[in-house]
């Protein structure tokens, strides 16, 4: 009866989910087991959250519909900003870029260095080019074109929407920011 009761839950999850299929073929399995499930599947370019709930942590989805947002999730496999993805998902500790623009509301750093850490203690260090960010924070510093600060910040996911809709990842509430007096040559 059990076995039984899995098979009609699964052929409902494929007859919803068969707009998706045709879209993504080679993801017909992932559906099959994860639709609906709170679940993170990491593949080799990215990870998809089947949970229909975590679609409330993303900036601009509020109106995608759960297929919509499981249609995106993949879309953006392999083409996010890694390293903020991999803070997302584990531990960041710490930024430091060195500013390229500003203005009176979004500071944009050249280059941002990335330190975070795993569950299980390792360290990973990565960069993430071209980083716009709110200025709140920062305008308590003088900020000119070509400084260099080290802060904590949150990572978050976005719908970007350039070429398509795909998730990314940004920083915004930096903390615990620090000017560097001297020029840092691998920020360059």
């Amino acid at each position: 009866m059990e076995n039984e009761n899995l098979k009609k839950k699964s052929k409902k999850r494929l007859e919803t989910l068969s707009d998706l299929i045709r879209k993504h073929p080679d993801k017909a399995d992932y559906f099959d087991l994860y639709y609906g499930e709170k679940t993170i599947l990491f593949t080799e370019k990215g990870p998809i959250d089947f949970d229909p709930a975590s679609i409330n942590n993303i900036v601009g989805a509020e109106k995608m519909t759960y297929a919509e947002y499981l249609d995106v999730q993949i879309n953006s496999l392999g083409k996010t900003r890694s390293y903020f993805q991999m803070c997302f998902y584990n531990c960041a500790m710490e930024f430091t870029g060195q500013i390229e623009k500003v203005n009176s509301e979004k500071i944009c750093f050249n280059r941002i260095l990335v330190s975070g850490m795993f569950p299980d203690g390792e360290m990973f260090d990565g960069k993430e080019d071209h980083v716009w960010m709110d200025i709140a924070g920062f305008d308590s510093f003088l900020v000119k074109e070509g400084y260099c600060f080290s802060f904590y910040a949150e990572v978050y996911p976005y719908i970007k929407t350039g070429n398509g809709k795909r998730i990314d990842y940004a920083l915004r509430n930096p903390k615990g920011i620090k000017k560097i007096i001297q020029k840092i040559n691998y920020l360059i």
